[in-house]
């Protein structure tokens, strides 16, 4: 009889405790959702939009408990409703402010598709529908076959265009790490094996989209030493090897 009545205190004892730590949870929830409130929402980074085009794309709102902020649903609010926004940030500060920091997709090159002009940025990203006039000061694409190109998606060249792609992008981003994007024009990647651009004055011959980095490297050190005015051709297709040809 003892030792049963033991056990059921202990039960009893358990089952408060755990009544206990119930109340406490909600206590702490109801205060949270209660006095963290948010009052103030700013946006930083954003040139592209406005700041009310920014917060409405996220979805957060005043009046919102800001601990229960979704910090993806809210980025990802912003990146498919807003092309130009490359990546999202949400910085919580107690005890109601939260601000939205947002990078943008640099507008780097663009095609032409049944009569209009795409603009692309590193990461073959559409970011807009445009004329040849609006596409003027991008890197002319030249050699795609697109599939349904459409604001917002990642360009699509199928299943055979997949490697082309892929060069495309990393070659983009290279272009961009390096700085070279003021002097390039136009990229012929018509032919993975043998892709093509124009710097300044020069007409260079990459070789596939392998070893960029140091064709680039090879590159620079090529325009360091000898300017941008000579004209000609530069061979980067050996990775070893930097190879000017005079016009």
């Amino acid at each position: 009889m003892e030792q049963g009545g033991r056990r059921r205190r202990r039960r009893s004892g358990t089952l408060y405790a755990a009544v206990i730590t119930a109340m406490i949870i909600i206590a702490v929830l109801f205060g949270v959702g209660v006095f963290f409130k948010v009052s103030q929402i700013e946006v930083v980074g954003a040139s592209m939009y406005e700041d009310t085009q920014v917060i409405e794309a996220s979805g957060i709102e005043i009046g919102d408990s800001i601990f229960f902020i979704r910090e993806s649903a809210a980025g990802l609010g912003i990146t498919n409703s807003l092309p130009y926004i490359d990546e999202v940030r949400i910085v919580r500060s107690l005890p109601d402010t939260v601000t939205i920091e947002v990078t943008e997709s640099y507008p780097i090159a663009s095609f032409s598709s049944e009569g209009s002009w795409w603009i692309i940025d590193k990461n073959a990203k559409i970011l807009e529908e445009t004329t040849a006039g609006g596409a003027s000061g991008t890197i002319n694409i030249r050699g795609l076959q697109p599939i349904m190109p459409a604001v917002g998606e990642t360009l699509a060249l199928g299943d055979e265009g997949r490697v082309q792609l892929l060069y495309l992008r990393d070659l983009l981003s290279a272009i961009l790490a390096n700085g070279f994007q003021e002097g390039i024009t136009w990229i012929d990647i018509t032919n993975i094996s043998n892709i093509k651009f124009d710097y300044y004055s020069y007409e260079v011959d990459l070789g596939s989209g392998e070893a960029l980095e140091d064709k680039f490297w090879l590159f620079s050190r090529l325009i360091d030493n000898q300017g941008t005015d000579l004209g000609g051709r530069i061979d980067l297709s050996n990775e070893n090897e930097a190879r000017y040809i005079p016009g």
